[in-house]
């Protein structure tokens, strides 16, 4: 017996018998239960350690099983024990024989094959090799078959990369359905109806779709119209996907359904749910936000077993809570997602701080590829022990995680990957419902009235105008406190993303924002002093936590450059065109290297809807009508007078 860890390792290095009693006298340390999972649960420094625990469990077996180990694993296992002298001091270590493996019942060699299987595995053919079975077991979704004595992985991409890696030959039927999705994506694929609207980089994306089987994690950055895209690829496959699901946030519904009419010709189709009561359902295209699809999953299920589920903004998903508290959305996606042909996935950020958040979303996008959690965990989570539990809020493996996600089902392009296809500043309605509606309805109708008295005498005191413009106003405000929690929501959504610049025309609506949002914002209206602006205008620009510039159309809209942010929204509008490209200038400037979104959030059926429409009309900067003063007249107010008037 080796009396210290110097003779240990010099024994294992030299005695063949003795390194496998060493290596099944630390087996022996191992709990059943150990044995058993082929892991190391208990830190107590006995047995092995948890890395190498399953591959020498398997070694053990192996011998115990049959008496022998080929040259490699007695390498192998030589190498592993080295680490393990100090504990093997301890014990008293037996030579174990080792048979001569029978050469007369060699099978005859199968060679190294990768085969095609099934839609959802490969299979993997070769003769008894341990070092290529420590490989297969690092892939995720692995599975040995006893009776066929094959290994058969998830049909990747990426596994047959592996595969052809540790030398197997890829079949004939493999490397056709392999060449199919590597082949077929182009910039010259055509949508009946859409070809003339699509840009490139977005008919390159609806062929991405189609070659993933409509399986895919569309990941432009925010304002490249992964909307767009998507529906797209629904009018290109049209009855094959449908009923279809959209899942989005509540303040994109409507934008949706306006898209889909704009774009297509299946407008007739659409439905937008509401309520936590599910009611009949009578369309195929239906709009549903996250918040209420927990209370229609069952019902949705049961009567219409959606082909296809687009999930806008499938970040949002992204947690599965607990068993006592699960988190609803994501609970609700992931039962409809199992029994759903197709998936495409829509997010400008589906990683916001960790490599574990895109676990779900990719379990509902493409189940093959990470099976479970805890393969994907190890690798790319730096998982660490904290002395309760492992903690899985790491990264690792960041590089490798991104090469296999642009290879089997992410497309992302950045806004300076397409620049040369965007235009200099691209203007985007998003209509959103108004939560006043009979306020709103009753103040109009005394406006309307109002109007009627005083319109029908054309030579009206100027001071008239005045009193008109501050009745609209009403409206205006009234269009702006019924649309506050869609703002919210929209707005705290975007700038998880990217920076933004918010515009309203009402200090007090910029006050209720910066509120809500002064962790990350900074703000900027009148009666603030010229230092503080100056300081607003440089956290924005300098502080990476700020993403928020929350400013009044008056006091923000000249004389400050905002370019650090390429995104623009309008919470309330001015009267003139001018004011509005004001302040969209504060973001663009011509010859600049980014383009601007310009994001008018609009109060459905309110008198937002004309004003932003005739502001988008107008071309030439006019001055404003304010306080009864005497000023260049654009027709913007007296064209929205009329709009009201011709309401009743």
């Amino acid at each position: 017996m080796a009396t210290d860890h110097v003779a240990i390792r010099k024994q294992i290095q030299d005695d063949n018998e003795f390194t496998v009693g060493a290596l099944l006298t630390l087996y022996d340390q191992q709990t059943r239960t150990e044995k058993n999972a082929y892991t190391t649960l208990n830190n107590n420094l006995a047995g092995f350690n948890a890395v190498d625990a399953k591959i020498l469990t398997d070694i053990a077996n192996f011998y115990l099983t049959r008496g022998f180990l080929s040259p490699k694993q007695i390498k192998l296992v030589r190498t592993k024990l080295m680490k393990y002298s100090q504990q093997l001091v301890h014990y008293n270590i037996k030579k174990m024989p080792l048979k001569a493996p029978a050469e007369a019942k060699k099978p005859k060699k199968k060679g190294q094959q990768a085969k095609y299987y099934t839609e959802n595995k490969l299979i993997l053919e070769f003769d008894y090799d341990i070092d290529l079975i420590v490989q297969i077991k690092k892939i995720s979704g692995k599975m040995y078959h006893k009776q066929e004595k094959v290994w058969s992985v998830p049909l990747t991409l990426i596994n047959i990369e592996k595969a052809r890696t540790m030398g197997f030959t890829i079949d004939s039927k493999l490397k056709a359905w392999e060449n199919s999705i590597n082949e077929g994506v182009t910039e010259d694929f055509v949508v009946d109806g859409l070809d003339e609207i699509l840009k490139n980089y977005q008919k390159f994306a609806v062929s991405y779709t189609e070659s993933r089987q409509g399986r895919v994690l569309i990941a432009d950055e925010q304002g490249l119209g992964k909307t767009l895209e998507s529906i797209a690829w629904i009018q290109h496959k049209k009855e094959e996907v449908l009923p279809c699901i959209i899942v989005c946030p509540a303040s994109l519904k409507l934008n949706w359904r306006n898209e889909i009419n704009k774009f297509t010709d299946l407008g007739r189709s659409v439905e937008i749910l509401y309520g936590k009561t599910p009611y009949n359902i009578s369309k195929n295209i239906i709009i549903i936000n996250y918040d209420i699809l927990y209370f229609w999953k069952s019902h949705i299920m049961k009567t219409i077993k959606p082909k296809l589920i687009v999930a806008d903004e499938i970040h949002l998903a992204k947690n599965v809570g607990t068993k006592k508290k699960p988190v609803k959305r994501t609970v609700a996606l992931k039962t409809l997602s199992k029994n759903t042909k197709h998936f495409i996935g829509l997010s400008g950020t589906p990683i916001e701080n960790r490599p574990k958040e895109i676990f779900e979303p990719l379990k509902m996008i493409n189940p093959k590829i990470f099976p479970n959690f805890r393969a994907f965990a190890n690798r790319y989570c730096a998982p660490k022990y904290n002395g309760f539990g492992w903690d899985f809020n790491g990264a690792s493996n960041t590089v490798e995680l991104n090469k296999l996600l642009c290879k089997e089902v992410m497309l992302r392009r950045k806004k300076e990957d397409v620049l040369k296809e965007l235009p200099d500043k691209q203007v985007s309605l998003i209509p959103v419902t108004i939560d006043n509606v009979d306020e709103y309805a009753e103040a109009e109708r005394d406006v309307i009235r109002y109007l009627k008295e005083k319109v029908d005498n054309k030579k009206a005191e100027k001071a008239k105008k005045a009193e008109m413009l501050a009745k609209i106003n009403i409206l205006k405000q009234l269009a702006s406190k019924g649309k506050k929690k869609q703002i919210l929501d929209w707005g705290g959504n975007f700038i998880e993303k990217e920076k933004l610049v918010l515009f309203c025309d009402y200090r007090e609506t910029a006050k209720e924002l910066y509120e809500k949002f002064k962790d990350k914002a900074v703000m900027l209206i009148g009666g603030m002093s010229a230092k503080q602006k100056e300081e607003a205008q440089n956290r924005f620009w300098n502080d990476n936590s700020v993403k928020l510039f929350i400013g009044n159309i008056k006091a923000a809209g000249v004389g400050i450059n905002l370019q650090c942010a390429s995104h623009v929204g309008f919470v309330e509008y001015p009267w003139t065109p001018g004011a509005y490209s004001q302040c969209t200038d504060r973001c663009h400037r011509m010859g600049q290297k980014n383009a601007v979104n310009v994001w008018n959030i609009a109060a459905q059926n309110t008198i937002e809807t004309d004003l932003v429409m005739k502001l988008e009309e107008k071309s030439k900067i006019t001055a404003a009508v304010l306080d009864g003063n005497e000023a260049e007249d654009s027709g913007l107010f007296n064209e929205i007078i009329n709009n009201l008037l011709n309401k009743e």
